[in-house]
């Protein structure tokens, strides 16, 4: 009897256990931290370098929930450390929002100097990064075109030794007596 109480008890707590769990404003990470932190509020450094790290813990729908939720308060807002939550998000892989150059427009209007809490030199640090991401990228979607092109060219001359082979068996053929 007090197995079966046990076994309902499981059932009836596992779900409210799983639906606590995906929620994104019930996720409390290491340090009792809310995974991500509430929209309106503002974040030190750290606690954006939290925030980074909190991201890699969220799915797709829960991402451009936040995304949207930043962009919200930055609207309201426009304080510096909205404008980097927004830059980290932006640059996010994999995100229908992506975008290098916004997310560095973003930035610039974090000034490097008399910003507290640090925000002025992660500002720095992250454009660094974009920069040199962005840099990257192009250099990427370069080598694709050259692939591409390369890969046509190589489609072409694949043809023409087709043809060859094709032309060398039709004169072989008509030879035979």
């Amino acid at each position: 009897m007090k197995r079966r109480l046990g076994e309902i008890a499981g059932v009836l707590i596992l779900p409210l256990l799983v639906a606590a769990c995906s929620s994104p404003s019930l996720q409390i990470a290491a340090g009792g931290r809310q995974c991500p932190p509430p929209a309106e509020r503002a974040l030190a450094s750290n606690e954006l370098l939290h925030y980074h790290t909190c991201l890699a813990s969220l799915r797709p729908a829960e991402l451009s929930a936040e995304y949207d939720g930043v962009q919200h308060e930055l609207e309201k807002s426009g304080n510096a450390s909205h404008r980097i939550r927004l830059a980290l998000l932006l640059s996010w892989p994999d995100t229908a929002y992506r975008s290098i150059p916004t997310a560095l427009d973003m930035l610039k209007g974090v000034p490097e100097d008399g910003v507290p809490g640090g925000l002025g030199d992660l500002a720095a640090l992250l454009r660094e990064s974009l920069i040199q991401q962005q840099l990257l990228d192009d250099k990427a979607q370069g080598l694709k075109k050259e692939l591409a092109v390369e890969r046509a060219h190589a489609g072409s001359l694949q043809d023409k030794i087709d043809s060859i082979k094709d032309l060398e068996r039709n004169m072989t053929q008509s030879e035979m007596p």
